[in-house]
């Protein structure tokens, strides 16, 4: 498209359009710029209404405003403005083999801290460049979609930092049906800057242990075919402001589906022979279970070698050190710890919130969580895809 050019009196006339009816409609009607608009509006004001008549602007006159230095004049420096120079190039200084667009997303990180003139010059790039990757929408990459950044954004900050890039794939995959690639999703997280919170650091507690001991049948092969085969049992601690309180679990692996937990105020067994009872229930009573555990004096004794030979349970036990042997229950610890737990202080955790929260993150697990195992699905959607499962 040609430029256009307007007379004087049709620029006074597209001034009054303004005033009455403002930027955008003005801007739209005449197909002009704001800076034209700002550029006639300044020259009335510096030299009234003649500054409008063809010829007799400063653009016309060859006049230019002056642009950034080719060359920065160190010996005109004061030292502060030095020694925030030197510090300039060290922030920098990553971004110097970047591409342009790195470059434009340094300029803008740093602009608050530095002179915006002296990064165009160290990273070497355009004022204009600048401003035209800003006006179009600040995108990271030629296939950058906002509508994708501000999803991925979204859910992370609903799910409190938690979830990296990979578990972030699979959930937007279930909700909008989409079929995203972790790597997409990864380079999203990176240039927004958005990192997933690091898991703590698994504290060694130590129990005593009985006097019963049985075969390590898995032997660290926790695959399968079917649900109801191989199974894990295993105990973990629950840190409130007042007590300690204490987590039993019994876990499938086919489907990682939390059949059944027990929250105990102390140490008994009875608790975990209630989970146990109760998952083997729930699971419909079978006769193929193999349920690993730990070497934990709840499963040395001749109580619970009494009760799984009542059920009809084949005992598999870790060998005795060896957390790998157990590493299928323990995994469901950590992530639950992660993503539940440790988002309370402890000094905030009563054994209310526990009972409250708790089985609505168990049900979350067990119901909406996505895993990559699965195929995406939850446990429970894993679980009933096959039809002769009716639990």
């Amino acid at each position: 498209m040609g430029t256009k050019w307007f007379t004087k009196n049709e620029k006074l006339n597209i001034l009054k359009y303004y005033k009455e009816h403002g930027w955008a409609k003005t801007i739209k009607k005449f197909e002009i710029t704001t800076t034209t608009l700002s550029r006639w509006k300044k020259a009335i004001k510096i030299s009234g209404e003649k500054a409008l008549e063809p010829g007799k602007g400063p653009q016309s006159k060859g006049i230019r405003r002056t642009g950034r230095p080719k060359d920065l004049n160190f010996e005109q420096m004061t030292k502060k403005e030095l020694i925030e120079y030197i510090e300039m190039i060290q922030d920098v200084k990553k971004s110097l083999t970047k591409s342009k667009k790195k470059k434009f997303q340094t300029i803008w990180s740093l602009k608050k801290k530095y002179k915006i003139k002296y990064l165009y010059k160290i990273l070497n790039v355009s004022r204009a460049g600048y401003y035209n990757w800003f006006n179009s929408g600040m995108k990271a990459f030629n296939k950058w979609n906002n509508t994708i950044a501000k999803i991925i954004k979204t859910l992370f900050l609903s799910f409190k930092k938690i979830y990296g890039y990979n578990m972030l794939t699979l959930i937007i995959n279930k909700l909008y049906n989409w079929n995203l690639k972790p790597h997409i999703v990864y380079r999203y997280m990176k240039n927004m800057n958005l990192k997933s919170i690091v898991r703590v650091k698994k504290f060694n507690y130590r129990l005593s242990s009985g006097s019963k001991r049985h075969e390590n049948i898995m032997n660290q092969d926790f695959s399968t075919t079917d649900i109801n085969q191989k199974l894990g049992t295993d105990i973990t601690y629950l840190l409130t402001n007042d007590k300690t309180y204490f987590l039993s679990i019994v876990k499938d692996f086919h489907t990682n589906e939390i059949l059944d937990y027990q929250i105990s105020n102390n140490l008994g067994t009875e608790f975990v022979f209630k989970n146990i009872i109760n998952s083997w229930v729930k699971a419909g009573k079978p006769s193929t279970w193999v349920l690993q555990s730990d070497q934990g004096f709840h499963y040395t004794n001749s109580d619970y070698e009494k009760l799984c030979n009542y059920l009809g349970i084949r005992i598999s036990m870790s060998r005795r050190g060896n957390s790998y042997d157990n590493a299928h229950t323990e995994s469901w610890f950590g992530t639950m710890k992660t993503e539940f737990l440790y988002h309370i202080k402890r000094k905030k955790r009563t054994a209310k919130w526990i009972n409250e929260n708790l089985p609505k993150y168990i049900y979350f697990y067990n119901n909406f969580r996505p895993q990559v195992k699965l195929k995406g699905m939850s446990p429970v959607q894993y679980r009933k895809s096959f039809p002769q499962v009716t639990f």
